[in-house]
């Protein structure tokens, strides 16, 4: 087998086996009692309550399809409702 490039070493970095066994270590040595998919959640919520773009939040999750991003996550948008009427009054006046 031929020597690996740096590229290829990189993205090893990003295999799913390579970020749980990282995850677990980082975890276990700061005592968190985390999971990545708590960690994952947190990121998404925290970015859609600061008005983050729900397009954007997607992009960053890799989810499919924004109604997935949606349907997960909107529970945390619930203000979205009185944005929407307030821009469609003024817009209107």
């Amino acid at each position: 087998m031929p020597p690996r490039t740096s590229e290829e070493s990189q993205a090893d970095l990003y295999a799913p086996e390579c970020v749980d066994r990282n995850w677990k270590g980082f975890l276990r040595s700061a005592h968190l009692p985390l999971t990545f998919h708590t960690c994952r959640h947190t990121f998404a919520t925290t970015l859609l309550r600061q008005k983050v773009n729900p397009k954007i939040v997607q992009h960053q999750l890799g989810h499919a399809t924004i109604s997935q991003t949606m349907d997960t996550y909107s529970h945390v948008m619930p203000e979205m409702g009185g944005i929407a009427a307030d821009a469609l009054e003024a817009a209107l006046s």
